[in-house]
């Protein structure tokens, strides 16, 4: 295997561990509601936001950086409405965006 494929082999598993963490451990009323595409699609979403934003490179002066998860959750419904994907609240976005940054602080 190539490092590009070794990468996108890792890419891929990071992914499916992130959902299934993220499924797991919302409230049971969601876990019915947000199926995995739903959930990839916002683990897709989260990552875009962060990187257009400039939200990675506003560090403070302890090397913190301040994320917003009510602000994602608000993106992430905007633009599920505006792309046609679904119609998601954003309270019950917030849960999957807080399960996204929960997974990534335990694994990085």
């Amino acid at each position: 295997m190539s490092n590009l494929d070794d990468e996108l082999f890792l890419d891929a598993e990071h992914d499916a561990a992130l959902v299934s963490f993220i499924k797991m451990n919302l409230p049971s009323d969601l876990q019915e509601k947000f199926q995995e595409d739903d959930l990839y699609y916002c683990i897709d979403l989260i990552e875009t936001y962060l990187v257009e934003s400039g939200v990675l490179e506003g560090k403070d002066n302890e090397e913190y950086i301040d994320i917003d998860l009510e602000k994602i959750s608000k993106y992430i419904a905007e633009t599920a409405k505006k792309e046609e994907y679904a119609s998601f609240d954003s309270e019950e976005i917030f849960f999957v965006v807080q399960n996204f940054f929960d997974f990534e602080e335990e694994n990085y």
